[in-house]
């Protein structure tokens, strides 16, 4: 398994703020935000979406022809099966993109010297919002 580090968002390190806020996190809450993160990166890939929330660059012309598709971040749907959130301790979850699909999405997130960068991983808004929503609901319960 390749493993990349990307540089996620400018918002992870607020969102790291707003984690230890709180006290205790449980397990429980770090699985569903691992989830949430998941489904997020996922959902961006399906909908061409960067994590800002806005569409990512179009594709070249010549690429649209290559693929016979103008759809960015999709071809096969195996990107976006290749999202993983893996338990590493009970409190430290890891989500990559595992397989042969890391390095392209490496490619994309980052871009190359002929390709401009699609940030397609990271976490958006709503997702963000989703884990408020998870670390409220178990505060007040």
């Amino acid at each position: 398994m390749l493993k990349f580090d990307f540089d996620l968002t400018p918002n992870i390190e607020t969102l790291s703020q707003e984690i230890i806020k709180f006290t205790t996190v449980s397990e429980s809450q770090l699985q569903r935000i691992a989830e949430a993160i998941k489904k997020g990166i996922e959902y961006n890939i399906l909908q061409g979406l960067e994590y800002t929330g806005s569409a990512v660059k179009p594709l070249a012309p010549r690429t649209i022809k290559k693929k016979k598709s103008s759809r960015p971040l999709f071809q096969t749907g195996v990107l976006s099966r290749s999202v993983v959130s893996k338990k590493e301790t009970k409190d430290i979850y890891n989500i990559f993109i595992t397989g042969s699909r890391s390095s392209i999405g490496v490619w994309l997130q980052e871009g190359t010297k002929r390709m401009p960068s699609r940030p397609f991983f990271g976490i958006s808004k709503n997702v963000d919002n989703e884990i408020d929503k998870i670390l409220t609901e178990e505060v007040k319960s």
